[in-house]
């Protein structure tokens, strides 16, 4: 897949998970008096969200962490550790988390959008997932052959 083919798609998913974000947060998941912890409304078109984000990530992962670096953060109180990704574009967390990863992750996907803007937009990315040109013809790399 080329850098600009890439992009596009990112762009779908960034589209979509602020759109879990303002669903999350904003489209009356939590009733007034719910207490606030998980949403209690929306759940059908969360779990909807959830799966599509998760679906998507798995397919784009290999691609994805080769502009990430770490993935976890930490609890002040507790020490305990969790990959924000999870967290975000799944349901297991309560509401304080869950926003705080959502935001983490937008943002971390803003930075990899202009990654991939900086870069020449006809490059193939190496995922690892198939034999590359250049695995196929080293010559390839040394003069240019296809």
């Amino acid at each position: 897949m080329i850098v600009k083919e890439f992009m596009k798609k990112v762009n779908k998913f960034q589209k979509k998970l602020i759109e879990h974000q303002n669903l999350y947060s904003h489209g009356n998941s939590f009733p007034k008096f719910s207490g606030g912890m998980k949403p209690v409304g929306n759940l059908d078109e969360l779990q909807e969200q959830s799966c599509w984000l998760n679906r998507w990530w798995g397919e784009n992962q290999s691609i994805l962490n080769q502009f990430r670096n770490k993935t976890t953060v930490q609890s002040p109180s507790t020490g305990d550790e969790w990959d924000y990704t999870d967290s975000a574009i799944g349901l297991d967390e309560i509401a304080p988390i869950k926003t705080k990863c959502l935001k983490k992750l937008i943002a971390e996907i803003e930075r990899i959008i202009g990654g991939l803007e900086s870069m020449n937009s006809n490059v193939e990315f190496y995922d690892g997932s198939s034999t590359s040109e250049i695995e196929k013809n080293p010559q390839s790399l040394i003069y240019g052959i296809k």
